[in-house]
C-alpha cells in the first residue's frame, strides 16, 4: 500500500481477492467525501488500494492521487479506472510507489489514511517519517485525516485467539466463492496483532483449496496516536470514535482523527 509498507498485495490475485472482500465496504465515505469537498483542492490517498475510496471521489468531481506501491493493487486500479467516464479518469492520477520515493507536482488539501492504513507501518520510527511527509506535502492549513482501528479488548486480551468465521463472498476473477476465516494473536511486548486469513476457495466440482495470508498490525491507542500527531508538528481539530462523529469512548471501534498543518 501507499507508505513504508511491504507489498503486500504485489499478486494480482490477491489484489482481486481484496476487490471482491472489500469493494462494499462503503462506511468510511460519506465523511472522507464531506472532508474532500471541504478542502477544496487536490487530495492524497496513501494505500489507496483498488481504489474503493479513490474511484467515488474522483466521480464526485474531486482531484485525487492515489498512492500505491502494490503492483497488483495498481495493476486492477488502473483497470477499474479504465472502465470510468473522462472526467472521473482525468480527476484520479495513480501513482505506484510511497511517500519516500514519490515525486509530486503539487502540494495537498487533504491527505487520506484511511482503513487501518497507518497500522501497517509497525516501526514507530517510519511512522513518524511517513506524518512529517504528510505535513510537508500538505498546504498550510491543510488537512490529515488518519482512521485507525479502536484497541478493543477483543483484540488485546487473551493470547491467541481461535479461528472463526467471518464471512462468505464471491471472487470474481476466480470465479468461485470464498469462506474467510480469522485468527489473531495480540503480541504486548511489540504491541503488534498478528491476523490470520484463511481464505477457502469452493471450486465448481465440489473440492476445495485454502490460501493463508498474514498481516501483521500495530495497535495504536488513542493517546498515542495523539502524541504521533503533535510531535510531527500537527494540530488536532477532531478526535471521533465513529464516522458519524460520535465522541471516542470505550466502546468506540474506530479512532478517527482530523489533524491540521498550521
Amino acid at each position: 500500500m501507499g507508505g513504508i509498507v511491504t507489498n503486500l498485495y504485489d499478486d494480482i490475485d490477491d489484489a482481486w481477492r481484496y476487490e471482491c472482500d472489500y469493494s462494499s465496504y462503503k462506511d468510511d465515505l460519506p465523511l472522507i467525501l464531506e472532508l474532500s469537498e471541504e478542502a477544496q483542492g487536490p487530495v492524497l490517498e496513501l494505500g489507496a488500494g483498488t481504489g474503493r475510496v479513490a474511484i467515488p471521489l474522483a466521480r464526485r468531481g474531486i482531484r485525487v492521487t492515489a498512492l500505491e506501491s502494490s503492483s497488483g493493487m495498481t495493476d486492477l486500479l488502473e483497470k477499474k479506472l479504465a472502465s470510468e467516464d473522462p472526467n472521473a479518469r482525468k480527476n484520479l492520477k495513480i501513482i505506484k510507489g510511497n511517500m519516500s520515493t514519490a515525486h509530486f507536482d503539487t502540494r495537498f488539501s487533504l491527505i487520506i489514511l484511511s482503513f487501518n492504513f497507518l497500522q501497517l507501518i509497525t516501526s514507530r520510527r517510519e511512522r513518524i517519517e511517513l506524518l512529517r511527509q504528510c505535513r510537508h506535502s500538505l498546504v498550510n492549513r491543510g488537512r490529515l485525516y488518519i482512521e485507525v482501528a479502536f484497541p478493543h479488548e477483543d483484540y488485546i486480551c487473551g493470547g491467541r485467539v481461535k479461528r472463526k468465521y467471518i464471512k462468505t463472498f464471491y471472487d470474481r476473477n476466480r470465479r468461485q466463492w470464498v469462506v474467510l476465516f480469522q485468527s489473531h494473536e495480540y503480541l504486548a511486548p511489540v504491541q503488534e496483532l498478528v491476523m490470520e486469513y484463511l481464505f477457502l476457495y469452493l471450486r465448481n466440482d465440489g473440492t476445495t483449496e485454502s490460501n493463508s495470508k498474514f498481516v501483521t498490525l500495530s495497535v495504536i491507542f488513542p493517546l498515542e496516536l495523539e502524541g504521533l500527531l503533535i510531535e510531527t508538528g500537527f494540530n488536532i481539530e477532531n478526535n471521533w470514535g465513529s464516522f458519524d462523529k460520535q465522541p471516542l469512548n470505550t466502546q468506540s471501534r474506530r479512532i478517527i482523527v482530523v489533524a491540521s498543518k498550521p
